[in-house]
Formats: C-alpha cells, structure tokens, sequence
C-alpha cells in the first residue's frame, strides 16, 4: 500500500493502527491511518493544480 501513497506525490508517511498513534499491525489493526507528508516538487503542483 505504500507505493499509491508515492505515487500520489507524498514523499514519507507514517502508519498507525488506531487515533492514539498505536502501531499499525495488518492482522489485528480494523483502521489503517496514514498521516503522510506531500512532496514539493514543480511536477506535484501542477498535477495538484489541475484537479478541482
């Protein structure tokens, strides 16, 4: 799952399993929160700019 959330343009993310930053675990989490930073490069902002 890491690799749409790059190519949407984020450079790092991190994954957490519920809202008080617990680990994300694939076999026991029920949520999946990323909390990812955007990339700031002249090929995101025009893809950024063309949506909406």
């Amino acid at each position: 799952m890491s690799q749409p959330v790059q190519e949407a343009g984020f450079s790092s993310a991190h994954w957490y399993g519920d809202w008080h930053d617990g680990p994300f675990v694939e076999a026991a989490s029920r949520e999946i929160i990323i909390a990812a930073r955007c990339q700031t490069s002249a090929r995101t902002a025009r893809s950024v700019r063309g949506t909406g």
